[in-house]
């Protein structure tokens, strides 16, 4: 789940996308998200009204990624992450950039950190994560 501008967007099950509004209690169904959407253990953030969800697992490991505009109602396939296809991974976003830790590939656990620049659609991999490899973490 990412937040964007007051909304809780959900991916529910294997192909529907609905959202949810903080300042009233109703669900509202958007664009369904073929591609993507049709996997397990995606990561996902938001930054400046925009959500942003990628990699995951549909039988396949993923590295895709892609950007959803609740002004346009539309997804757009943006570069593919470049690290190591995976799932169970975290995203989280800091200082207008978004980033992935760790994860899985159904055989090794990662340990590294990767920044993703909206603005010009780039990754940059910075320093793992001190310690050992992880998956499944969580924040808040």
């Amino acid at each position: 789940m990412a937040i964007i501008v007051n909304w809780g967007w959900m991916l529910i099950g294997w192909i529907k996308t609905d959202t949810f509004s903080s300042f009233s209690i109703f669900w509202i169904n958007c664009v369904i998200f073929s591609k993507a959407l049709c996997c397990l253990s995606s990561l996902s953030f938001s930054i400046n009204n925009i959500g942003y969800v990628g990699t995951g697992y549909n039988g396949t490991v993923l590295n895709d990624f892609w950007q959803y505009n609740p002004a346009t109602n539309q997804w757009i396939q943006k570069n593919n992450f470049p690290g190591p296809p995976r799932l169970a991974s975290v995203g989280f976003t800091l200082n207008g950039n978004g980033f992935i830790l760790g994860g899985f590939n159904g055989s090794n656990s990662f340990n590294d950190l990767w920044q993703y620049q909206p603005t010009i659609d780039q990754w940059i991999q910075k320093s793992n994560l001190p310690g050992s490899a992880r998956r499944g973490i969580a924040f808040f």
